[in-house]
């Protein structure tokens, strides 16, 4: 996490990948330095629950994206995911598969029930990834789309 906060490609070359230059926007830089990190070193927390996933395509070795979770699931065994694509590699099906497949494993988790979600009711994008991965939308303000998946077993 502190090599991909710095955002100056040091986790790129760390793992040995193809992207030239990813871009990480200073409000993630410090989401990752004040929150992420510490979450992920805290012995309370399970790590897999804070950290970031790096999405990576295979066929151009590059880092297309993130997704992560905001926490440990809580009580009612509910978490919340988080999502972002890098700009070039938008609109090409990679975060709705990342998606999918965490949203598989977490479903899985003796801990975890229900995932949600908020959306921009402008970022039309990020509800595709939602819908088409059975997220059903459960209410709606002027700032938020608020969606949610539940375990059925």
């Amino acid at each position: 996490m502190d090599l991909y906060a710095r955002s100056d490609n040091s986790l790129i070359e760390n793992l040995g990948l193809s992207n030239s230059s990813v871009n990480i926007p200073q409000p993630v830089q410090e989401v990752i330095r004040l929150k992420t990190i510490p979450a992920v070193i805290n012995p309370l927390n399970d790590p897999l629950f804070s950290t970031f996933w790096t999405i990576i395509d295979r066929a151009s070795n590059c880092m297309v994206g993130d997704l992560c979770f905001k926490g440990n699931p809580n009580e009612l065994g509910e978490v919340e995911i988080g999502y972002g694509t890098h700009s070039e590699y938008q609109n090409k099906g990679f975060m709705t598969e990342a998606v999918g497949g965490l949203v598989r494993w977490a479903l899985n988790h003796e801990k975890v029930n229900c995932i949600w979600a908020e959306t921009d009711p402008k970022n039309r994008a990020s509800q595709k990834v939602l819908t088409k991965n059975n997220f059903e939308q459960i209410d709606a303000t002027p700032d938020n789309i608020y969606w949610r998946i539940q375990n059925n077993s």
